[in-house]
């Protein structure tokens, strides 16, 4: 997609699930030192690349790639089927809401306002993204300097 080459490894995988909610974060981290203008930028990718998974899934393409867990899995029901609803409303496992200027990041080891703590932002038991050392979930993580190059390449056109 865009001809960029995304492996697992490139990702961090976060996770805010608890018993009653599916909650994953993941920070790509793009090849090149790439990176996206803004949230919006984001968005506009992601909802592409969400755009162009769901018309490979419905017309079979995925599934002949072999990507069939992601076939079966990017679109869920949106609520519990009934025997008064047997066809729930399907919606997609990525909330395409979050890319606009008004959301903002959570921090690793924070939780919303009023969750309990198993809903903390902890690096996720299936995580291939290799952290700094001073990064992990016990709570105590080390202050740790970063940046974007002001000469940093930007994704353009988004």
């Amino acid at each position: 997609f865009y001809s960029i080459s995304i492996q697992r490894s490139d990702m961090a995988d976060l996770d805010s699930s608890t018993a009653k909610k599916f909650s994953r974060h993941w920070i790509m981290h793009l090849p090149g030192g790439l990176l996206f203008d803004d949230a919006r930028a984001a968005g506009i990718f992601v909802k592409a690349m969400v755009s162009r998974l769901e018309k490979e899934r419905k017309s079979g393409v995925l599934q002949a790639k072999g990507r069939c867990l992601l076939a079966d899995n990017l679109f869920v029901n949106a609520e519990e089927a009934t025997d008064e609803n047997v066809s729930p409303k399907l919606t997609c496992i990525i909330d395409l809401g979050v890319y606009t200027r008004n959301r903002l990041f959570r921090l690793l080891g924070s939780k919303k306002f009023g969750k309990s703590c198993d809903a903390t932002l902890r690096i996720a038991k299936t995580n291939e993204f290799l952290f700094p050392k001073q990064f992990d979930n016990s709570g105590r993580m080390t202050t740790v300097e970063t940046h974007s190059a002001s000469d940093a390449q930007k994704l353009e056109g988004m």
